[in-house]
């Protein structure tokens, strides 16, 4: 049953409709869908973190956020919302700043070896 309702959502398809001809489950747009996806890998990235799987150390977990805030970011094509917009903004700033330091660290490393 939760598989049908994903993928009928994935394919932007509701499963049946409610009285008055509303669906009974909203279907989901590609933009809302990258948002979700964001969302999780967000989370995802700040779990692994806290659950010291993943140091914020690693080149990893700044990319995670980067992609994780522009696929948030993409979603408000379809849905608008500026104070959640500015800190995505600020989210992927940070995000990218960490991650071009991970790999500066990292060619600064390499070169240090040779």
């Amino acid at each position: 049953m939760a598989m049908r309702l994903a993928a009928n959502l994935i394919m932007n398809r509701a499963p049946g409709k409610r009285a008055g001809g509303q669906d009974a489950v909203p279907s989901m747009d590609p933009f809302t869908f990258a948002g979700f996806v964001g969302a999780a890998l967000v989370v995802a990235a700040y779990f692994a973190n806290q659950m010291e799987r993943l140091p914020s150390t690693d080149w990893r977990f700044p990319f995670a956020n980067l992609v994780g805030a522009a696929l948030i970011m993409a979603s408000f094509a379809v849905a608008w919302n500026l104070p959640a917009f500015i800190i995505e903004l600020f989210w992927c700033a940070i995000s990218l700043l960490g991650f071009l330091r991970q790999i500066l660290r990292r060619q600064a490393g390499r070169a240090g070896h040779n």
